[in-house]
């Protein structure tokens, strides 16, 4: 069982970003009702509606490793042994390309929440000594994301922002994340992966098979056209599942 890594902010709050350890049995109580919750509210704030089989499917992609939560914890006192989880975010691994060609790991991430009693509860629990930090909490959690994802070896972070949602965009700027027009960032989603796929491209491609743990990924890869002096290439992403619809075996292609 691994052990929630905390950071102490100014003001006494002590927070933690602490990926889903299925031998935890904290995460095993919370799993549910954490993911459950994060789903139903992210589901509303689309106008979709939550699907229960959906839901158990995301859960079978959780605990198989498919799919991965980010649990948002914090606590005022560190020896407290119950932190309160304040909400998650829902990502799956993936991969990215750096300028060089070089491929390095990565994570895509759908959806962030953070629930609103869960919240309450935080500010009710507050001692009298000790104040919040000057960040926001989203900022302060996607400033330990990222330094827990470099210590991992993960470089590369993608995710789908609404420009105009303020509270979303200020923390990613603030953590150096890079906003790209629809025309250079743009992702292409298949519900399914169509028949014979890499016979449709007008000249040959060739597929380069990834590694993850030792052993080859089988939802994700890389495809590479290079003829002259063009090299074009993408990644395509099969999530276990897909978090925000509660569907699974999308394949998300990055550019």
């Amino acid at each position: 069982m691994t052990e929630d890594r905390w950071e102490q902010q100014p003001g006494g709050l002590y927070m933690s970003v602490s990926p889903f350890d299925k031998t935890n049995t904290l995460h095993q109580d919370a799993a549910a009702s954490v993911m459950r919750r994060t789903v139903q509210t992210v589901a509303q704030t689309h106008g979709a509606t939550f699907d229960q089989a959906g839901f158990n499917r995301n859960m079978s992609a959780l605990y198989g490793g498919d799919i991965r939560v980010d649990f948002f914890l914090a606590k005022w006192d560190v020896c407290s042994a119950k932190p309160i989880y304040l909400g998650a975010a829902l990502s799956w691994p993936t991969v990215g390309i750096d300028r060089q060609g070089n491929i390095k790991r990565g994570l895509y991430t759908e959806d962030v929440c953070l629930l609103t009693d869960r919240l309450r509860l935080l500010v009710q629990s507050k001692p009298k000594d000790k104040e919040f930090p000057e960040d926001s909490l989203v900022e302060c959690f996607e400033r330990i994301s990222l330094q827990n994802m470099l210590a991992n070896g993960e470089v590369f972070k993608f995710g789908e922002v609404d420009p105009d949602n303020i509270r979303a965009v200020q923390p990613q700027l603030k953590n150096g994340g890079v906003f790209g027009a629809a025309g250079d960032s743009a992702v292409l989603e298949f519900e399914r992966l169509p028949n014979n796929l890499l016979d449709r491209f007008p000249s040959p491609v060739r597929t380069i098979g990834l590694k993850r743990d030792g052993n080859f990924d089988p939802n994700n890869f890389v495809v590479r056209w290079h003829e002259g002096v063009s090299d074009i290439r993408f990644i395509a992403t099969n999530p276990g599942g897909h978090p925000k619809c509660s569907t699974c075996g999308h394949l998300k292609v990055l550019h």
